[in-house]
């Protein structure tokens, strides 16, 4: 049997993460017996990646439709905003901590100091 990829591709891209969950919505409802489970998983894999922002509650409330249960989507869903007025707090904290590499958690400091050594 071929599979189709893609999808899998796609998810792991943060920049492509949102097609990818579409498609993967998609193939869940496959009726070939094998499918729909793997697209769960990616779909669900993709949900935990994802940098997610108030547009896309939709892709979460879609997968809790379909799976009501799953305790983990659940709570990723309650830390989305409804709206733009705040942001993914782990997302922030990722871009102020790890992408710039150099700026300290409060707890971390030490007086006089916001940033690590050189």
């Amino acid at each position: 049997m071929h599979r189709d990829l893609r999808p899998l591709s796609l998810i792991n891209r943060e920049q492509t993460r949102r097609e990818g969950l579409e498609i993967l919505s998609v193939l869940v409802r496959n009726p070939l017996e094998d499918i729909p489970s793997d697209a769960r998983y990616f779909r669900k894999t993709g949900l935990i990646w994802l940098h997610s922002s108030p547009a896309d509650r939709k892709l979460y409330e879609n997968y809790r439709r379909m799976y009501p249960e799953d305790p983990i989507v659940r709570s990723l869903l309650s830390r989305i905003p409804k709206s733009a007025g705040r942001g993914n707090e782990f997302h922030l904290l990722w871009e102020t901590v790890f992408d710039s590499g150099r700026v300290l958690l409060p707890g971390n400091r030490s007086p006089g100091r916001d940033t690590f050594p050189s």
